[in-house]
Formats: C-alpha cells, structure tokens, sequence
C-alpha cells in the first residue's frame, strides 16, 4: 500500500515539477521575447528620432541655401535692371549713331562684365 502511494505521490510530484519547468521554460521564453521585442523597439525609436534631427537639419539647410539663393538672384535682376536703365539712357542720349562708331556709353555697358577679368583656369594653355 505504501508502495503503491509512494508511486502515485512520485506520478503527481513529477507531473507537477514537468509543469512548473514546463511553466517556467514559457515564462522565460515569452520573457525574452517581449525583452527583444522591447529592445528593438527602443532601438527603431532612437533611430527615427536621429533620422528626424538630421532631416530637420537638411531642411534647415537647404532653407538657409534657397534664401541665399533668393538673395543672389534679387541682386542680380537688381544689376540687370540697373543695366537695362543705363543703356536706355545711353541709347536715348545717343539716338542717331546708326552710320557712326558705338559710343564710349554703350560700348562701356557692352562690355560690363561679372566676371573676374581671369576667369580661364590658371594651367590653361589657351591664348
């Protein structure tokens, strides 16, 4: 009788310790996963939150580039149009010089240039 219960007891004491490795070999799986999980998480949000700073950052510069843009482009309809009176006021100033030589006006505003007088790389061999 003593042997019987001993082997009932040792059936019931192993079924329940198979549980509880049963039960804490899926307590720590589903605790590793959620960590991973967690962990990966934390990570995709660090990067996004570098890829956003840095997207700011090219936004900022490329708004910095467009308004130096902006700058350069009304300086120079700013030029044209100083140019553009210049030479109307050369041509009105000199209306009939069609069988003459161009005046020093016109010629002066002809050959006005932005350009550095050198602009040809300094190995050129062109002449």
């Amino acid at each position: 009788m003593f042997n019987a219960l001993n082997v009932k007891l040792k059936m019931i004491l192993g079924g329940v310790f198979l549980a509880l490795l049963i039960a804490i070999v899926t307590t720590s799986t589903l605790a590793f996963h959620f960590y991973a999980k967690a962990k990966t998480e934390k990570l995709k949000t660090e990067m996004w939150q570098a890829n956003y700073i840095a997207l700011n950052q090219k936004i900022d510069e490329f708004s910095q580039k467009q308004t130096a843009l902006f700058n350069e482009v009304r300086t120079l309809q700013k030029a044209n149009e100083y140019t553009e009176r210049e030479l109307n006021n050369a041509i009105e100033k000199n209306q009939n010089w069609s069988n003459q030589p161009v005046p020093d006006d016109i010629k002066r505003l002809l050959n006005k240039t932005d350009k550095p007088a050198n602009s040809l790389p300094a190995d050129s061999n062109v002449r």
